[in-house]
């Protein structure tokens, strides 16, 4: 999403993340990220996003990706306005190889409010 044509955020996700998120998140005054992709000691920690620890034995935010991964089927652009963005987004979360042990439906919702 972009705000006055520079970048306010970007939702990442593919196949070899661990889950999707969002980076940069961009200050909106200053531009500068307020968030990190990734810092020690919780390389884990990706800016902004949804997970959980443990769920059916798996670990969909921490560890390596062989413990779990939130896999994005692909994001669509739902409404969008002026001021506003929409995504949407079907994600399953699964080991490698495994079966899908959960589903999620997002609807993430990004605005921008006026000045």
């Amino acid at each position: 999403m972009r705000v006055d044509d520079r970048t306010f955020t970007t939702y990442r996700f593919g196949a070899g993340q661990k889950y999707p998120y969002f980076y940069p998140v961009n200050g909106p005054l200053s531009g500068v990220s307020v968030t990190t992709e990734s810092s020690l000691p919780w390389p884990h920690h990706r800016s902004l996003f949804f997970g959980c620890d443990k769920v059916n034995g798996g670990n969909y935010w921490q560890e390596d990706y062989e413990k779990g991964q939130i896999l994005s089927t692909g994001p669509k652009l739902g409404k969008t306005a002026k001021d506003t963005v929409e995504i949407l987004d079907a994600c399953e979360w699964q080991k490698p190889g495994g079966p899908i042990v959960m589903k999620d439906q997002r609807k993430l919702t990004v605005s921008v409010p006026e000045a």
